[in-house]
């Protein structure tokens, strides 16, 4: 082996799995004993009883590569280290419980992030029924197969922007083929009229709006930076967002159910307005479409909402600003099906609106209370399997 493939201080290219080789007697009798370490760089000893196997840093989805039974089970493993410690087995026996070790240091996992936001900062924009969603969700989540500690939750003043993109890191980052995500989010959505490098306002964002949000980029969930994480996700993983929120503001009448959707203030509004002056009356301002070939799709406003430039939570529009036909093409030539895109579940259309609703004295959102008693019905019918409930 050359010195440039053996990982050391300065170069912590390779990972080192080491055999220290050790023989006991006893009655006259010799037997072998094999000890096995994990390392991170070469040692330099030199011994008749001490063997370097180098493996290379080439573990799935794992940054950090610190998982010692990938190496343990590596074919160059495999081939010196097992095959002296266990010699009594045929090599395809070897070859076998290997795979099997590392299939099952691989296997699929269950993760769920649930979000739930009442006590805004701004009295009149404060919810009821956020946090009971969340801790009803979670009980749904583990009737159906979660653990507890693959369930993890955040709430209101827990829930700023940095609180929240770190939790949607340890959710989404790392996951592998199989794997099982799940996103719930319970509080108001919003819609930021945005600024073109030009200074012109140009598109929409639809957001999710944190506890700290103030009606900018910097403090609110956006798609694109949603989309940097999830796009990456591997085909054969599950993910699912389940949004009980909307992005359309609603006025709330005293007593009346509550609206999880936040209207702009007046300057953030006249962002998106212009001046007709031939019907003396302030009307929506005409944006460029993000993507004109997908606009004019018959769907097109479930990627682009209604005015074509509103980039939509979930849809990775950010990747998709080529026509369909160059977009097709580009995708054909890297054999590739485009950004990993999740399944959307989501309590209202763009134009219409989420409300609470009061279960006797406790408050929750209509679409929540509603999907967890469907979810219960189907799952006491049978119809759900527990590995997918």
């Amino acid at each position: 082996m050359s010195p440039e493939d053996e990982a050391t201080p300065g170069n912590p290219t390779r990972h080192g799995v080491r055999k220290v080789r050790q023989t006991v007697a006893s009655n006259s009798c010799a037997t072998s004993h094999s000890r096995v370490a994990v390392l991170t760089y070469p040692l330099d000893i030199r011994a008749d009883n001490y063997q370097q196997v180098t493996v290379a840093f080439d573990v799935p989805n794992d940054a950090l590569n610190h998982d010692a039974t990938w190496y343990l089970s590596h074919t160059g493993t495999v081939a010196t280290v097992w095959h002296d410690a266990a010699p009594a087995p045929a090599p395809r026996a070897i070859l076998s419980a290997a795979r099997e070790m590392a299939s099952l240091a691989v296997k699929p996992g269950r993760r769920a992030l649930l979000i739930g936001i009442n006590d805004y900062p701004d009295p009149a924009s404060r919810l009821e029924g956020c946090v009971n969603d969340v801790f009803l969700m979670s009980s749904v989540l583990q009737e159906s197969g979660f653990e507890p500690e693959d369930i993890r939750i955040v709430l209101n003043d827990r829930a700023t922007t940095q609180g929240i993109m770190d939790r949607l890191h340890w959710l989404l980052d790392g996951a592998r083929d199989g794997d099982e995500r799940m996103l719930f989010y319970s509080g108001h959505g919003a819609q930021i009229p945005r600024y073109s490098i030009q200074g012109e306002p140009d598109h929409v964002d639809e957001c999710l709006v944190p506890y700290d949000f103030d009606w900018s980029s910097a403090h609110a969930i956006l798609d694109r930076q949603f989309a940097e994480l999830y796009s990456q996700l591997p085909y054969d993983s599950y993910f699912v967002a389940m949004l009980d929120c909307c992005h359309s503001g609603g006025l709330t009448r005293d007593g009346g159910p509550r609206v999880r959707g936040l209207s702009p203030p007046d300057d953030i509004r006249h962002r998106a307005l212009k001046w007709d002056a031939a019907e003396r009356m302030w009307v929506p301002r005409d944006f460029t479409p993000l993507n004109r070939s997908l606009k004019d799709r018959k769907n097109g406003a479930d990627f682009l909402g209604q005015n074509g430039a509103t980039q939509r939570l979930g849809r990775a529009m950010m990747l998709r600003t080529k026509p369909d036909k160059d977009y097709d093409k580009t995708r054909k030539e890297l054999d590739h099906f485009g950004p990993y895109m999740p399944t959307l579940l989501e309590a209202c259309q763009e134009q219409q609106l989420s409300y609470e609703y009061r279960d006797g004295v406790t408050s929750y959102g209509v679409y929540t209370y509603s999907m967890a008693g469907t979810l219960r019905e189907l799952r006491a019918k049978a119809k759900i399997p527990r590995s997918r409930r």
